[in-house]
């Protein structure tokens, strides 16, 4: 890929558009991407 992305915008756009189709259903989530070598920094499993 020769664009860099920057996945804090890419998080923000995301987690709005989630937000605003799943309110119509009177659902309200939260999610945060995790860099994959962040994910098992502690040893756990993030399920």
């Amino acid at each position: 890929m020769a664009d860099k992305v920057d996945l804090r915008k890419v998080e923000e756009a995301l987690s709005r558009a989630l937000t605003d189709q799943y309110s119509q259903f009177g659902l309200e989530i939260k999610a945060k991407l995790v860099p994959k070598d962040e994910e098992d920094k502690d040893g756990e499993t993030n399920t």
